[in-house]
């Protein structure tokens, strides 16, 4: 198999491995709300937190319907659109399906809201790399690390701008 004929591949399954890493390491909270196969209708579900806890919990545990946990958390944009923790998990499940055109404009959305949200960024800017916009990354990446972001977050600006010198 010639490599560098699938690098940019090679490259865009390792970030998304790497983003479910750290979904699945982040806390989970389940106990908190009904189990992603005790939800009935997305209508019963009441508190916001709520429903991006299920949602999230239907798309990672693969207990249901994946469509159903990104239909709640639309609906938690539709009932406010300005919901950076809705945004930002429609933007990581972008990056896992290869929506990156999708992924872009949910981190810019983001960015808008909380101009400093250098994780935001990050993602951004595997977004723009996995959509063939390596220039634009770059620039994303600069300001990452021109910023007061954490060691992890300007670890894996790094990493992301080794990918786009290599590229």
């Amino acid at each position: 198999m010639n490599l560098k004929k699938h690098k940019g591949q090679l490259i865009t399954i390792a970030g998304v491995l790497a983003i479910g890493v750290i979904i699945v390491a982040m806390p989970n909270k389940s106990s908190e709300v009904p189990a992603a196969d005790e939800v009935v209708e997305a209508s019963e579900i009441k508190s916001v937190d709520s429903k991006i806890k299920i949602a999230v919990e239907i798309i990672t545990s693969g207990k249901g319907a994946p469509m159903k946990g990104i239909a709640l958390l639309k609906e938690v944009l539709e009932e406010d659109e300005n919901n950076t923790e809705a945004l930002y998990y429609l933007g990581v499940f972008s990056i896992q399906s290869g929506q990156f055109d999708k992924g872009i404009g949910r981190f810019l959305a983001i960015l808008k809201l909380e101009p400093d949200n250098q994780e935001a960024r990050l993602l951004l800017s595997r977004c723009l790399i996995g959509n063939s916009q390596p220039e634009e990354a770059r620039i994303e990446l600069d300001k990452i690390m021109q910023s007061g972001a954490s060691k992890e977050i300007k670890e894996g600006a790094n990493e992301l701008i080794e990918e786009i010198k290599k590229s």
